[in-house]
């Protein structure tokens, strides 16, 4: 419901979850582009919380990044 904060959680996993140094999010409502935020992290874990500012579906995808690239975008 509007003014409820859902929290997501991004996890690296894999050969490269050592070279982790930040997780980006990307969240979108129904009718707007995808908003970035990045986040810095160094473990292997990051949430982010999103306020539900109006009605409708949300779409949330995160990416890890080292400190020369970023995997792709993956939906949560």
């Amino acid at each position: 419901k509007i003014g409820d904060i859902v929290t997501f959680t991004c996890n690296a996993s894999g050969d490269g979850v050592n070279q982790v140094s930040s997780y980006e999010f990307r969240y979108r409502d129904d009718q707007n582009a995808y908003q970035t935020i990045g986040l810095s992290s160094q473990n292997n874990n990051m949430s982010l919380g999103i306020t539900v500012d109006q009605p409708g579906s949300y779409q949330v995808q995160c990416r890890a990044c080292s400190a020369t690239t970023c995997t792709d975008w993956g939906q949560i």
